[in-house]
């Protein structure tokens, strides 16, 4: 006497779902790293663009361009070709940039005049011209902003400026706008985009089901994949 059935089973391709899940996720932290740099610049008065400057690293890590010092048409033309800013993102990029404007000017930066206007950071014994692109490397930089192991990522930014930090964290006499709070500010704006937005992004499990037709015939069992369960369908189990 020969027994024969035929089963449907539904196998997690858990491979699949590892590398999805953990690209997605790399992609999420570099989202919400770029609202982090938008909100935190916003906070920040623009004078030789020296502290601004030091988050473009961020720039760099994620590929946008949000704090830089490029003019508005450029910042529009880039921010909406490249398809990594809304228009919210661009009108607040803008009203930064035009709010900083403003500021500069009106309060004085903890630095030196050099000859011809310019104006330096005393860094130790070491005197550094203030530009946005020496600002750089007093900030963390891009190949260490964002780290991951074994499912644990990591988003590390620290901008080492004495004068940024106290401004942002403390009331300052000489800096009427101060605290800036910019650090704050952006890390509860990453946190939000991460809670609101990145984690709604993930990929579902159900997504990753293997449909496998086994079908066993006396002592012979032969297995056939059917599909894998995509996002327009629906796995019951019962």
């Amino acid at each position: 006497m020969n027994f024969s059935a035929q089963l449907t089973s539904f196998d997690l391709d858990a491979g699949r779902y590892s590398k999805a899940l953990d690209l997605e996720i790399q992609r999420q932290m570099r989202m919400a790293a770029r609202a982090f740099v938008a909100a935190a610049v916003r906070a920040i008065p623009v004078r030789t663009g020296f502290v601004r400057g030091a988050f473009r690293n961020i720039e760099e890590a994620i590929g946008v361009n949000i704090a830089g010092s490029t003019s508005s048409a450029k910042i529009v033309k880039k921010a909406m070709a490249s398809g990594k800013m809304t228009k919210a993102d661009v009108f607040l990029t803008l009203a930064s940039i035009f709010k900083g404007h403003i500021r500069e000017g009106k309060e004085k930066g903890l630095g030196s005049q050099l000859p011809g206007g310019g104006e330096y950071y005393q860094d130790g014994k070491r005197k550094v011209l203030k530009t946005p692109q020496s600002g750089r490397a007093f900030a963390t930089q891009p190949e260490q902003i964002f780290s991951n192991k074994d499912f644990i990522y990591n988003f590390n930014f620290n901008v080492a400026i004495s004068y940024f930090n106290m401004n942002d964290m403390f009331a300052n006499p000489h800096t009427p706008s101060s605290p800036w709070n910019a650090f704050s500010i952006g890390r509860l704006t990453f946190l939000n985009y991460m809670k609101t937005e990145g984690l709604k992004k993930l990929p579902k499990v159900s997504d990753f089901f293997a449909e496998t037709m086994v079908t066993v015939n006396g002592t012979s069992v032969a297995r056939k994949k059917l599909s894998v369960i995509n996002r327009s369908q629906r796995l019951t189990l019962s």
